[in-house]
């Protein structure tokens, strides 16, 4: 409960109170004209990019991600919904202004009075509530610009993704064709054998069935590539029938860029850390919190401008109120207020602390990945080496006569095998440099105005 003490002070109507009325009337219908005014850009839709008939770069298709993509829209239109809640704080530093009329039906008093009276109020006028509030709707539109930019971010890393793994069944496919020859000519030799009386049904329907494992194996990779492809389509805010076609030469430089994850360090990674960012302004955020549960103990005001009858004149003449409605007694609600928000400073300080050690850990595994993947990728071009002189040397052994075909055919499915898993390999070496150039921020800060988001 809270008890109010309200002292009023009236006097005739005089040329003090009527400049001071039109005054704030002035003040009331400019800031309407400039809340529609500001209203306005944000009604207007831009229309949707036409997609290019050549071939896309990854830089292309990111800009028309940026200008297409729905994906992106939620949390750029929040933005713009907590401009509008900070120019409405703006505006509470001026009183809201109301208009209120009355008509008499009857005059049983004999009154000298017009019928119709008209008053004028302010309401309940509190600047003080209205100043601290500005700061932490600030806060609010750069954290809601923060989380639109992680979003966009997230969309960049999962894009360079898929052309990553586009590139990779681009050159995978060819391996597969040559794994389908193989296999159709050990068909063919095995048939021929069992024509020629040397060979069993077993090993037919064995070659059989390596030639059909090889065609599935092909199409389960094409429908992962036509998945994928379909994925970055409807990311770009492209229609399905919509035609679209990739550069793919040099995919992984166009992706990772000239990021080098040797030289990358941590504190350049903390310092373009978005949520590391999101987290301070939530600690600031916090401090203004704490500055408005201490506004709630000043008091607050009241206006207001009437048309009275007065019994002395027998007429109408105009009245001038001004009010404080001072809070006396509420039980401790307000202190706890208090004591309630400073425990949550000390709740987003141990938040935004333990956000920057996860974000150091998740770095040096972004780190050791890439270390662990280049390793990998060198034990693997070694195999790959090996295999592919295995498979020269058995070619030549295999036209001078000294092996048979089916050994020939082993060592260039040997070989054709390790080129797959060094392309793996490759892949997997690819994606941990991406994710540490994600991780670091790297990627939206070479490719976004981080800046030009935080416009006010």
């Amino acid at each position: 409960m809270q008890l109010s003490t309200l002292s009023s002070l009236r006097f005739g109507a005089s040329g003090w109170a009527v400049r001071c009325l039109l005054a704030c009337v002035v003040a009331a219908l400019c800031s309407l004209g400039a809340q529609r005014a500001l209203a306005l850009p944000a009604d207007g839709e831009l229309p949707p990019v036409p997609i290019p008939a050549h071939p896309l770069t990854y830089k292309e298709c990111v800009a028309l991600a940026l200008q297409n993509s729905p994906y992106f829209v939620p949390s750029g239109v929040e933005i713009k919904v907590k401009r509008l809640d900070a120019w409405d704080k703006r505006m509470e530093l001026l009183p809201d202004f109301f208009v209120n009329t009355n008509l008499r039906l009857n005059n049983p008093d004999g009154r000298n009075s017009a019928p119709i009276s008209v008053s004028f109020s302010f309401g309940q006028y509190d600047p003080l509530q209205a100043y601290f509030s500005i700061g932490a709707y600030k806060i609010m539109v750069q954290r809601a610009a923060m989380e639109h930019v992680k979003t966009i971010d997230e969309g960049l890393f999962s894009l360079a993704q898929i052309y990553i793994s586009m590139e990779l069944w681009s050159r995978a496919a060819l391996v597969h064709d040559e794994i389908i020859d193989v296999a159709r000519q050990q068909k063919a030799y095995a048939v021929q054998r069992y024509n020629a009386g040397y060979g069993s049904t077993l090993d037919v329907m064995y070659a059989e069935r390596q030639y059909e494992d090889a065609i599935n194996q092909k199409r389960k990779n094409e429908l992962t590539h036509q998945q994928a492809f379909e994925r970055l389509k409807s990311f770009l805010g492209a229609p399905r029938e919509q035609a679209l076609t990739l550069n793919l030469e040099n995919a992984v430089r166009q992706v990772t860029g000239d990021f080098n994850p040797r030289t990358i360090s941590l504190e350049e990674a903390k310092r373009n850390s978005l949520e590391i960012q999101i987290r301070r302004l939530d600690n600031e955020l916090q401090g203004y919190q704490v500055r408005l549960a201490y506004a709630k103990f000043l008091p607050k005001y009241t206006l207001g401008l009437s048309r009275e009858y007065s019994a002395l004149s027998n007429s109408d003449v105009f009245v001038a109120t001004v009010g404080l409605t001072i809070p006396v007694l509420d039980w401790g609600e307000r202190y706890r207020g208090v004591i309630r928000e400073k425990r949550r400073v000390v709740q987003a300080r141990a938040e935004e602390r333990m956000k920057t050690l996860d974000f150091e850990n998740e770095f040096y595994t972004a780190q050791g990945a890439v270390e662990d993947a280049a390793q990998d990728l060198k034990l693997v071009a070694t195999a790959r080496e090996i295999a592919s002189l295995e498979r020269q040397r058995a070619e030549i052994m295999y036209r001078s006569g000294s092996i048979e075909f089916p050994e020939f055919t082993r060592t260039v499915e040997r070989d054709l095998e390790a080129r797959l898993v060094a392309l793996s390999k490759e892949f997997e070496y690819d994606q941990a440099v991406l994710k540490l150039r994600y991780i670091s921020g790297d990627l939206h800060s070479s490719m976004l105005d981080v800046a030009a988001y935080n416009e006010q």
